[in-house]
């Protein structure tokens, strides 16, 4: 019985420890709601709010505003890939000839030497580590002091 006791606290200890602490995902996060009856009954202990839109927020003209706003937004890529950049620019600016102030820019400049150490970042989770490493034992100690507590009452009864 007790080899049985130690093999899971010993693997339960093993997974807590090597389990990676991580989340997986679906999706984008991102929330779709298109609601077409707004309730305008306030619940019990609800506040009044300010904000002017808060009755327009599941509605149908909001969902079309979004709608347009994302077209928009396609347009303004469309342009944006639309450009060409292999032709000659009417600026002045571009067709000006900065050689000689990009000698002098650079004239009297010393390369400084920055020492760079790779370091590795530590886990977020050392905290929960080092709760769970304290939590474990003072669980363990929990149950054999309440176990000899009962084991005494049994035998003045």
């Amino acid at each position: 019985m007790k080899k049985q006791k130690v093999f899971f606290i010993l693997s339960g200890l093993f997974f807590l420890f090597y389990s990676p602490f991580v989340v997986f995902a679906d999706s984008d996060g991102s929330l779709q709601l298109n609601s077409d009856m707004i309730t305008t009954q306030s619940g019990a202990g609800s506040s009044t709010s300010d904000f002017a839109i808060r009755s327009q927020l599941f509605s149908k003209d909001l969902d079309n505003k979004t709608q347009e706003k994302a077209k928009s937004a396609e347009e303004v890529t469309k342009h944006i890939n639309e450009i060409n950049f292999n032709k000659k620019s009417q600026n002045h600016l571009y067709q000006t000839n900065y050689q000689s102030l990009k000698t002098e820019l650079f004239k009297n400049y010393s390369q400084t030497n920055v020492t760079s150490d790779d370091e590795k970042q530590a886990s977020k989770n050392v905290g929960l580590l080092i709760l769970l490493i304290i939590a474990f034992p003072l669980m363990i100690l929990t149950g054999v002091v309440a176990r000899s507590l009962t084991r005494r009452k049994r035998r003045k009864v």
